[in-house]
């Protein structure tokens, strides 16, 4: 039996999934703008500052972290009750075949997703020398809010983001 290929390993599909970002990256730019937005300002940007604690002359490896932001700023320079609930839910954790959807408002076609189990993308890691030696599950500070009842501000016990630090051991 023919093992299917899925994901980055699949080059026609990882044509087609670059085909169709370089069709929606307008909404993704007007939603994020060149600072990035709540999630950004409030979640990814302090806790990726804090754990990379970047000197001069280091050198970062920026893997599967949205569309490069963080990225190039650097480069440059620098459930509820009542009424209404609103859940999470992953069925198929574990399940790497890519699925489609629409991330951001105003997006007029379907992306791909290619999520990887956590010990998956840890486990590459691990191989090639590295290990982790901090981890962060930041949240939304009380004070921020968003207009939508499900953006992501609106619920402040739940990280929607996870952020480990990983260093080569040293041989």
């Amino acid at each position: 039996m023919t093992e299917k290929i899925v994901g980055l390993d699949n080059p026609e599909l990882n044509q087609e999934a670059n085909d169709i970002w370089d069709r929606i990256a307008g909404p993704w730019d007007e939603d994020f703008g060149p600072d990035g937005n709540q999630h950004n300002a409030y979640i990814t940007d302090p806790v990726t500052d804090r754990l990379l604690d970047l000197k001069q002359g280091e050198t970062v490896l920026d893997i599967a972290c949205g569309a490069g932001r963080y990225a190039r700023r650097n480069i440059e320079g620098d459930h509820s009750t009542g009424t209404s609930s609103h859940t999470i839910t992953s069925w198929d954790y574990l399940d790497a075949t890519p699925d489609m959807g629409l991330s951001v408002r105003n997006q007029a076609e379907k992306q791909y997703f290619s999520e990887r189990p956590i010990g998956k993308l840890l486990n590459a890691c691990f191989e090639h020398g590295l290990v982790i030696d901090r981890l962060e599950e930041p949240v939304f500070p009380d004070e921020v809010e968003n207009p939508r009842p499900t953006g992501c501000a609106n619920f402040k016990l739940i990280p929607f983001s996870m952020a480990c630090r990983l260093r080569r051991i040293a041989v």
